[in-house]
């Protein structure tokens, strides 16, 4: 899935989310982050960072 924030102004893939893995990640989502760092935001996404950088659009993938 690629996903980007309206107040971000960046995209970003996600690699897995608290729905796919809990016990790794409770309270984020695993990025692949083309800018580390920009807006505060590494390879890891936080709820806090997800709600002050949204609301955002995402694009899921189904087939190649």
């Amino acid at each position: 899935m690629a996903m980007g924030g309206s107040n971000w102004y960046h995209w970003t893939a996600v690699r897995m989310g608290p729905a796919v893995a809990p016990m790794y990640l409770p309270i984020a989502l695993a990025l692949m982050n083309p800018a580390p760092g920009y807006m505060g935001v590494d390879q890891v996404m936080y709820e806090a960072d997800f709600t002050r950088l949204g609301p955002f659009a995402a694009v899921w993938f189904v087939n190649w």
